[in-house]
């Protein structure tokens, strides 16, 4: 009788065990004791850069962008984040004050946590603290890409991947996913070049069907897929041969015509003055009158030419 009491008696509590499972879905879906769901319009600022660091966020719906000004005014977008994301974490690395500016960019749903609420459910269920580092892990190597990114990719290469991202694109099957609105100047900023670059980009990859315009801006997987890539160095093939003929009316008419973008591997293969071999289009249009004396100053100030070598009229 007594084993039998005994089974009966465990079997209730294995139960009740299982049934108040934390559950780290729930807490980031619910309001409770130390955090509150707060909802946000779009363009309305979460926390502005100097603000007090005393909190972590989670995003249930929408989406924010993260903004950092230097001290002359100028403005950069550092990450765009979407439902699912966690900002605001540096308080746990004591952090005091915000470092930049979250904004909303469409209507979002966010839950504040309070540090000391978020260390303690940090410490104390693991399932909330595999899932938080987990994220944690996945944006530092977001961040590495980033930079990798901004160093050694053109702009209509970081602009494709920059899409993509905002699209997120890979967190299913789907090939073809739409983009939240966002505005021409705000990916400009996002991934370090001009808004007249990235209207020209922009165009180019409707044009080649990568994305399209249907209800909202609607984005293909394969924008940077090697496909792509072929699609666009042989539109820059097309685009010579149309130019070209030009050059030397533009010129005869005391006029002249300038490439102003080109995929970086196209760019090269064209003649330049100063060297190269190929086809005999001066990117830049004539050369300047003054060309020697900026050639002077170009090796005084860069003797060893590692400063934006050949990005200037006449190759320097």
């Amino acid at each position: 009788m007594r084993t039998i009491a005994s089974s009966t008696i465990s079997k209730p509590k294995k139960k009740s065990k299982q049934k108040n499972a934390f559950d780290a879905q729930a807490f980031l879906d619910s309001a409770g004791i130390a955090r509150r769901v707060v909802l946000y319009e779009k363009a309305q600022k979460i926390y502005s850069q100097g603000d007090a660091a005393a909190s972590v966020m989670y995003i249930q719906k929408g989406g924010i962008k993260l903004t950092v000004v230097n001290q002359v005014g100028k403005e950069a977008v550092v990450a765009m984040l979407g439902a699912g994301d966690f900002f605001g974490e540096g308080c746990l690395a004591g952090q005091p004050l915000r470092m930049g500016t979250a904004t909303a960019i469409v209507p979002t749903a966010v839950l504040m946590i309070e540090k000391k609420e978020m260390v303690r459910v940090l410490h104390a269920e693991h399932a909330l603290s595999d899932r938080f580092m987990a994220y944690m892990l996945s944006r530092n190597i977001r961040i590495e890409e980033d930079l990798i990114d901004q160093l050694f990719n053109s702009s209509e290469k970081r602009l494709a991947r920059a899409l993509l991202l905002l699209a997120r694109y890979g967190k299913d099957s789907q090939q073809e996913k739409m983009l939240p609105k966002v505005s021409q100047e705000m990916l400009a900023e996002m991934i370090g070049t001009t808004r007249s670059r990235v209207n020209f980009f922009m165009n180019r990859f409707k044009k080649m069907g990568f994305i399209r315009q249907n209800g909202g801006l609607h984005i293909h997987g394969s924008l940077l897929s090697d496909e792509a890539t072929a699609r666009i160095s042989n539109f820059a093939d097309e685009l010579f041969h149309t130019i070209s003929p030009a050059v030397d009316p533009a010129h005869t008419h005391r006029g002249h015509a300038a490439l102003l973008f080109a995929p970086p591997a196209w760019k090269r293969s064209l003649h330049i003055p100063d060297g190269g071999e190929g086809q005999t289009l001066d990117l830049w249009g004539p050369s300047p009158r003054d060309l020697a004396l900026m050639r002077r100053l170009k090796n005084a100030f860069d003797p060893q030419n590692i400063l934006a070598p050949g990005r200037f009229a006449g190759g320097i």
